[in-house]
């Protein structure tokens, strides 16, 4: 009989073996995610996959932001590699001091491989100085926790 943790292992593995890599350098730049058809806050999936990334953590290379006037957050999230874009999609609402966004892989799973993949959302008109950002990803039947962590406003220093 084969149990979890042998079928847990054997999963963890495909992940590794069927993934795929490319530059993740090009994907720090914070030019907005937001078109003229879009409504606030704008949110998108930059094309592509970026290979593995370790997630929820504070030293994850993969969630980065700017908070001026505008907060612009880009994250990680894994999903099947095919297709590489328009898979996912976004639903937000702010309450008091947090952010919550859930996601959901929406494409259909046409390859054996995962990867990860750059997600882009701006939020204007916050209010506040500092927010914790509650990202969940709906994964069949589960609410899988991506990030929770505070992104706080860059402090403008007087002339």
């Amino acid at each position: 009989m084969i149990t979890s943790r042998v079928v847990e292992v054997f999963v963890a593995s495909m992940l590794v073996v069927f993934s795929s890599c490319s530059d993740f350098n090009d994907i720090i730049s914070y030019e907005s995610p937001m078109d003229s058809t879009a409504s606030s806050p704008a949110a998108r999936q930059i094309p592509g996959c970026i290979g593995e990334a370790k997630l929820g953590s504070g030293s994850d290379s993969c969630f980065t932001y700017v908070f001026e006037d505008t907060l612009f957050i880009r994250f990680c999230a894994r999903a099947n590699c095919c297709p590489d874009h328009d898979r996912f999609s976004f639903d937000q609402r702010t309450a008091e001091d947090t952010i919550y966004v859930m996601i959901a892989d929406t494409a259909r799973h046409g390859c054996r491989c995962m990867c990860m993949y750059v997600l882009a959302m701006e939020f204007a008109e916050l209010e506040r100085d500092s927010y914790v950002f509650h990202c969940t990803q709906m994964d069949s039947l589960l609410e899988i926790l991506l990030y929770s962590i505070r992104v706080e406003r860059a402090r403008v220093q007087p002339d």
